[in-house]
């Protein structure tokens, strides 16, 4: 068993947590009192072969001595059952207090940020490779190489479809992961796979979509935070409404009412925040690329992934329109390679993170996610990886400023975006060196960052619980 099921089992056998009154932990036992010594099990403990032995103390206090190494962390999953904030810990010796695990909301959200995600990494994988593999043959045929076979469209159609409907994946699984339908939550993640808008704003050129922007009229939902968001919000829905249903009547009014609601209220709450954040980063950003190229290169790239992570990616679109010359062929624009090497800070955060944890679990789904990184799909590095430890994840961001920054005085352009290491092939000019400096510029700020400040063991400990059997 698992940290997480022990503890649970041990929980069960004390009477539930109804019965807990206080409980703390040190190397190598936990001790809870209870509120009612009548209904705890003892012989049950018995079943439980990480657990060594079991005393009683008066005042119905239980010490549970548990196999080494397992204490503490069993102990902070009974911990979060129990929903009890701290868990003290001592040391054995002279029963003095050495510490504190803190346990909140805050490391329990994201562990469910895991669980949601977790089982997509798979696929994200696969589909990662391949469209990355695309991309690249694209560009270096033009798009001529293979464009008549039916397998090679078929790859592209699957590879691009994942990503662009991943948002159905994702609201499915959240609402899972709260207790509600996961289907209910596809249908509202539909509201997340596109924005109508786009093809007309990419339309109309720099002038005009400055001020649909300007007016804050082209804010569109994404992005993963607002899905995870309305996820919540569906389950919740759905549980209330099934509360006061009658039964009878379950199957109608549950999914009918829950994507009603749901969809109302996702869109309303999120157009009224997205609004107002749209005009005021569209104003922030295109400032500080227009007073100093490099000091832009810099904020655009910090700013870029979060952006991104809440859905305000948009703000980019007209933004490539104004930075940028007319060529025959099309436009140049200064800002997409920029954007480009943003992502690099994630991917030297993550290979922080790869190097100096001892988390296995983390080791792992970054060992899977770091080559997609590198290949310019972070979706899996990030999700999975920085996101839910936080401080990697801004880390990472402010280190991808050194690559925006190179990108801004080495003065990239480019008329294609191709993201990852391979943006080179597509750099106006021959810059593509002067891209690999950057990009590597946004890995090595991304990574010393994140080794020297952005890493917390205790905080990975909990987010990635690593099962022992």
């Amino acid at each position: 068993m698992d940290n997480i099921q022990i503890a649970g089992k041990i929980l069960k056998i004390l009477g539930g947590k109804k019965n807990i009154d206080s409980n703390s932990v040190c190397a190598t036992k936990l001790r809870v009192k209870v509120k009612d010594s009548s209904i705890v099990e003892l012989v049950k403990f018995m079943e439980i072969k990480e657990i060594l032995g079991v005393s009683t103390e008066k005042n119905n206090v239980y010490n549970i001595v548990i196999e080494e190494n397992r204490t503490v962390l069993i102990g902070i999953e009974f911990i979060k059952l129990t929903s009890l904030k701290n868990a003290e810990i001592y040391d054995e010796s002279n029963e003095k207090k050495v510490g504190t695990v803190s346990i909140g909301a805050f490391s329990g959200f994201f562990r469910k940020i895991i669980d949601i995600l977790f089982p997509l990494l798979p696929v994200l994988i696969g589909a990662g490779i391949i469209k990355g593999v695309i991309s690249v043959v694209d560009i270096l045929s033009e798009g001529e190489i293979f464009k008549d076979y039916w397998w090679y469209i078929l790859l592209k159609m699957l590879s691009a479809g994942l990503f662009a409907y991943l948002p159905i994946f994702i609201c499915g699984n959240t609402v899972k992961e709260f207790k509600g339908t996961p289907a209910l939550g596809g249908i509202i993640g539909i509201l997340f796979t596109g924005s109508s808008h786009i093809p007309i704003l990419l339309e109309m050129g720099g002038k005009e979509a400055v001020e649909e922007f300007q007016k804050g009229q082209m804010a569109s939902l994404g992005g993963i935070i607002p899905l995870i968001f309305a996820g919540i919000l569906t389950a919740y829905i759905e549980r209330g409404i099934r509360k006061i249903t009658p039964k009878i009547l379950d199957n109608i009014i549950v999914p009918l009412f829950t994507i009603i609601l749901s969809s109302l209220i996702t869109v309303s709450l999120l157009q009224a925040t997205v609004i107002p954040l749209v005009r005021y980063c569209y104003g922030s950003l295109i400032t500080s690329f227009e007073q100093a190229e490099v000091f832009g290169g810099f904020f655009l790239s910090v700013s870029y992934i979060p952006l991104v992570l809440l859905g305000l990616n948009d703000i980019f679109v007209p933004l490539k329109e104004l930075m940028g010359e007319e060529v025959v062929s099309g436009v140049i624009s200064y800002l997409i390679p920029v954007l480009m090497v943003a992502s690099g800070g994630q991917v030297g955060a993550g290979l922080a993170l790869f190097i100096k944890t001892k988390n296995k679990k983390l080791k792992k789904i970054i060992r899977n996610s770091l080559p997609l990184g590198i290949l310019g799909v972070g979706e899996p590095l990030i999700y999975l990886g920085t996101l839910p430890l936080v401080r990697p994840f801004f880390t990472g961001c402010i280190g991808a400023g050194v690559g925006g920054m190179l990108a801004g005085l080495l003065n990239l352009g480019t008329e294609y975006r191709i993201e990852g290491i391979f943006g080179f092939l597509v750099m106006n000019y021959d810059t593509g060196n002067q891209f690999i400096i950057s990009i590597v510029g946004s890995y090595l700020g991304g990574f010393i960052l994140t080794y020297f400040l952005g890493i917390n063991e205790k905080r990975i400990n909990e987010i990635y619980v690593e099962d022992k059997d």
